[in-house]
């Protein structure tokens, strides 16, 4: 899996993507269940990056998880994307945690790995 795989599998559901370079963060690919009629994103969103042999997920609330099983990346993008009554993603349930495999670590820890 890598940026553009991902991208295509999300983008081939209906959903919206862009990859970007974030001065502070780095190369990630940023998720949105909606476009803006006069351009941009909306809806629910969050952004996803590969840093070191594993991939992560990212919120508007400055909270990051690390992927344990990378093969169920484009699964938790689409369950998050559909929740359509949902805004910007600020922190991932337990329940989704547990069922995806993933593992919150500090945002300091994350940018550690580099970008």
């Amino acid at each position: 899996m890598n940026y553009v795989s991902l991208r295509n599998e999300i983008e081939s559901k209906g959903y919206f993507t862009i990859i970007e370079d974030d001065p502070e963060l780095g190369h990630r690919l940023v998720c949105a269940s909606k476009r803006r009629p006069e351009g941009g994103y909306m809806g629910n969103s969050f952004w996803i990056a590969f840093r070191s042999s594993r991939w992560y997920l990212g919120t508007w609330g400055s909270i990051v998880y690390e992927f344990l099983d990378n093969q169920q990346i484009v699964e938790l993008c689409i369950h998050l994307l559909k929740d359509e009554n949902s805004g910007p993603l600020s922190e991932i349930t337990s329940e989704v945690m547990n069922d995806y495999c993933l593992k919150r670590i500090s945002e300091r820890s994350y940018r550690k790995l580099g970008g």
